[in-house]
């Protein structure tokens, strides 16, 4: 069950990266956005699976 909430989150957060990417018009504005978002998503994935590996851990 909780691996399939973070599986969920997981692809959430793939889907609103290609959606934020989709959107952006300018290259350049898109290369930039990518950094950002990439590294946003990178932070939350690991947010993701530490609380996961903690879930984990107390069973």
């Amino acid at each position: 069950m909780r691996q399939n909430i973070i599986i969920a989150l997981l692809l959430v957060l793939v889907i609103l990266q290609l959606v934020s990417v989709k959107h952006s018009h300018d290259n350049s504005y898109r290369l930039s956005s990518i950094v950002k978002h990439s590294a946003n998503a990178s932070n939350d994935i690991n947010y993701i699976l530490n609380f996961g590996v903690k879930l984990k851990e107390k069973n």
